[in-house]
C-alpha cells in the first residue's frame, strides 16, 4: 500500500477492525472484529458462520464501493475474517480482481500442508481430497475447527468463487504456483512476483559473530532443530528473535546453553541492529515455506542465509552463492553448514557481497512496482 501511495496512487483499505490497524480513513467501512479463540456458544457459531460467508462484509463493501469506486481490487488474506463473499460483490461492480497469495490456504485447509502435532509435512487435501483435514485434525488438533475448515474448503471447490472471480493470482515463488496448478488452477492467471524489499533501510555490513534467527517461534519454523544445533556448537552465539506458540518449549529446551540468548520481539530498527552483528541467517524451516521476507531482509543487510531445502526457499536461497542449502530436520547438516561460515569468515563474506547485489538486482521496490503495475493494467483492460 505505501509503495502504491508513494507512486501517487489513491489506495482504499478494506479490513477487519483491530486495535493493531494502522489508522485508516475509510475504517468505518471495515467488519467487526471476531476473535475466534475467545467465543462461546452462540458467538462461536456466528463466527463460524461468517467463516463461510460474511454478510457483513459484503454489505460493508458494497457501501464503500459506491462511496468511491475503485479501477481494481486487490486482495491478500481475506480468509474466516472477511470470507469469499466479497467476490461476489466486487463481480457485480465489475471490478477487476488480484489477489497475492502468501500460503497455502486454497489447496489445504490448514493453509500450510504441515500437520503441527504429526511434525508432517501433508500434501494430501491437493485435489479436494478435503476430509483429510478431519481424518488428521489438522487445526489445532481440533475436531470442530477441522470440520469447518473442511466444510470450508468443500464449499469453494463446489461454488468455486476464487477461479470464477479472480482474475489473476499473484504468488511470490514458483513452488507455490506450482501447487496451485495441481489443484486445479489455470497456470495463465498466476504470476509469480517476488516480494520486495526496501535495500536503502539496511546499511550492508559484511561478517560478524552471531548465529541469527528472525521470525515467529511455532514449529513448522524449526526452532527446535536450531537449538540442537547450538547445542552442540557451544563456541558459536545463537541469537532467536520472535514470539510465538512454541516459546516457553524452546527456553526450557535452550535452558542450560549459555551461547543461545533469545531476543523477543524486535522493531524495525533492532532487526536492523541485530543483522549487522549477524554472521548468517538462518531459516531451519521444516514446511514449505512459501518465501520468507527475512531471507530478503539478510541480503539486503549482506548476510548469507543457511535454509533449508524446503517450499519456496531454495528459489531465495542459491547455494555456495549466496548462502548454503540444507535438508530440512537434518541437525548434523545445519551443524556443518554453520561451521562453514564459522570457520571461513571470508566464505560467509563473499556470500553476503552476492546477497546485497541480488537485493538489490532482483527484489528492488521499483522493479516490483513495475512489474504489479503491469499485471493491473492487463487485468483491466481484459475486463472491459
Amino acid at each position: 500500500m505505501d509503495l502504491l501511495k508513494d507512486k501517487g496512487h489513491d489506495v482504499i483499505h478494506f479490513a477487519m477492525l483491530h486495535r493493531k490497524n494502522v489508522a485508516s480513513v475509510w475504517s468505518s467501512f471495515f467488519v467487526t472484529e471476531v476473535d475466534y479463540e475467545s467465543a462461546r456458544g452462540l458467538a462461536k457459531l456466528r463466527a463460524a458462520l461468517r467463516t463461510l460467508y460474511s454478510l457483513e462484509a459484503r454489505r460493508k463493501l458494497r457501501s464503500l464501493i459506491k462511496t468511491k469506486r475503485p479501477d481494481i481490487a486487490h486482495l491478500h488474506h481475506i480468509y474466516h475474517q472477511i470470507s469469499s463473499s466479497i467476490l461476489y460483490e466486487l463481480h457485480n461492480f465489475k471490478i477487476p480482481i488480484i489477489q497475492t497469495l502468501q500460503d497455502y490456504k486454497l489447496v489445504c485447509p490448514n493453509y500450510k500442508m504441515y500437520i503441527d502435532h504429526r511434525s508432517e509435512i501433508c500434501q494430501r487435501c491437493i485435489g479436494g481430497y478435503y476430509y483429510n483435514v478431519i481424518k488428521y485434525r489438522c487445526m489445532k488438533q481440533g475436531l470442530a475447527a477441522s470440520i469447518l475448515a473442511a466444510v470450508e474448503a468443500y464449499l469453494n471447490l463446489i461454488l468455486r468463487p476464487y477461479h470464477r472471480f479472480v482474475d489473476h493470482f499473484i504468488t511470490p515463488s514458483i513452488f507455490l504456483k506450482e501447487k496451485l496448478v495441481k489443484a486445479g488452477f489455470s497456470q495463465d492467471k498466476i504470476s509469480v512476483l517476488y516480494n520486495f524489499i526496501n535495500t536503502g533501510d539496511f546499511s550492508p555490513s559484511h561478517g560478524g559473530n552471531s548465529v541469527l534467527f528472525l521470525g515467529r517461534l511455532v514449529p513448522e519454523k524449526g526452532g527446535e532443530v536450531l537449538i540442537k544445533a547450538a547445542a552442540r556448537m557451544k563456541h558459536v552465539d545463537f541469537w532467536i528473535a520472535g514470539t510465538g506458540s512454541q516459546e516457553v518449549q524452546l527456553r526450557r529446551q535452550a535452558a542450560g546453553l549459555p551461547n543461545v540468548r533469545f531476543l523477543g520481539r524486535l522493531s524495525s530498527r533492532d532487526v536492523r541492529s541485530a543483522l549487522s552483528e549477524a554472521l548468517c541467517v538462518v531459516v531451519p524451516s521444516l514446511w514449505h515455506d512459501v518465501a520468507p521476507v527475512v531471507i530478503q531482509e539478510a541480503f539486503a543487510a549482506g548476510k548469507p542465509v543457511i535454509g533449508t531445502l524446503v517450499g519456496g526457499i531454495p528459489e531465495l536461497v542459491s547455494h555456495y552463492e549466496t548462502g548454503l542449502l540444507v535438508p530440512p530436520g537434518d541437525v548434523e547438516a545445519l551443524v556443518e553448514a554453520i561451521n562453514q561460515l564459522y570457520s571461513n569468515p571470508a566464505l560467509a563474506m563473499r556470500m553476503g557481497r552476492a546477497a546485497r547485489e541480488r537485493a538489490e538486482k532482483l527484489y528492488s521496490p521499483d522493479l516490483y512496482y513495475r512489474k504489479l503495475l503491469s499485471l493491473y493494467w492487463k487485468v483491466i483492460s481484459e475486463k472491459r
